[in-house]
């Protein structure tokens, strides 16, 4: 019998915190609605990083696409994966910040 995970580990609780900084983030800069869809944008890559075997167990219709997902996934590329898109909607907002401030 293998022994249960603890559920407050230490990258759960940096990637709730790095989601909740950039929903306030964006939510402060960019208003309401970019803070609705970066709450939005926030749960499947959270769901990945929390979830990782679970997510990648995954087998059928895309979530948002029609392609179908065939095979399972490793967990800790499930994860990979989510470390990465979970910033994305940060790094955008900055880089039409910059942007847009002008030269």
């Amino acid at each position: 019998m293998t022994e249960r995970e603890p559920f407050w580990t230490l990258w759960r609780a940096m990637a709730v915190e790095l989601a909740v900084a950039q929903i306030v983030l964006i939510w402060y800069l960019a208003g309401g609605r970019a803070g609705w869809y970066s709450i939005a944008g926030s749960v499947i890559p959270l769901a990945c990083i929390w979830f990782p075997r679970e997510m990648g167990r995954y087998c059928g219709i895309g979530l948002f696409w029609p392609i179908a997902i065939t095979e399972k996934t490793p967990g800790p590329f499930v994860a990979i994966a989510g470390w990465l898109v979970l910033p994305l909607p940060t790094i955008i907002l900055a880089g039409v910040w910059l942007y847009t401030r002008g030269p």
